[in-house]
């Protein structure tokens, strides 16, 4: 039976299936970009490109933080006020923000099939249980299938990977995937 999880924020539900056979999670994606120039200004590209071309440039224009969750300020995933946080106010953002706004960017890019995937960071003593509590993104681009991911932070991906069993990244602080 598929696992069905909702956020109190308005979106379409997109329907996203976890790798080997897993439950299916459904949960809502963000809304179409409309601040599409502010988007590229702020990622420093001229215009939507490539899914690659996008990833990079959000990846090393947007800073990752987690000031309001650390400080218990709440943090809305509303897509009007992830682009004003991550946009206009020209902040960061933490994993959820970071990929529903890439997630918008690759929608306005053409983009049909964009799947939001809930995932478990590895860091951490051994042992330790670790909750599905990171955002990341399945992308169809075409025929490839991409795991797209600008929202880890310090020593994240800077480009999608073939989402395949067996393939294999590195990120700039030398952790592999």
């Amino acid at each position: 039976m598929p696992t069905t999880t909702r956020y109190p924020y308005p979106a379409q539900p997109v329907t996203g299936a976890a790798a080997l056979g897993r439950s299916r999670v459904t949960f809502p994606c963000m809304a179409p970009l409309t601040d599409v120039d502010g988007y590229l200004a702020r990622i420093g590209l001229p215009s939507l490109t490539t899914l690659g071309e996008v990833h990079r440039a959000h990846a090393i224009s947007i800073a990752f933080e987690n000031f309001d969750p650390a400080t218990g300020r709440p943090v809305s995933l509303d897509p009007a006020a992830v682009e004003d946080k991550l946009i206009t106010r020209r902040r960061g953002g933490y994993c959820f923000e970071h990929n529903l706004l890439l997630a918008a960017a690759l929608e306005a890019l053409g983009v049909t099939r964009i799947e939001p995937m809930l995932a478990r960071v590895r860091l951490g003593p051994e042992g330790t249980p670790r909750p599905l509590n990171h955002l990341l993104l399945r992308v169809v681009d075409g025929n490839a299938v991409w795991l797209a991911d600008v929202g880890f932070g310090g020593g994240g991906l800077l480009d999608p990977v073939p989402f395949a069993v067996g393939s294999r990244a590195s990120s700039p602080a030398g952790a592999t995937a």
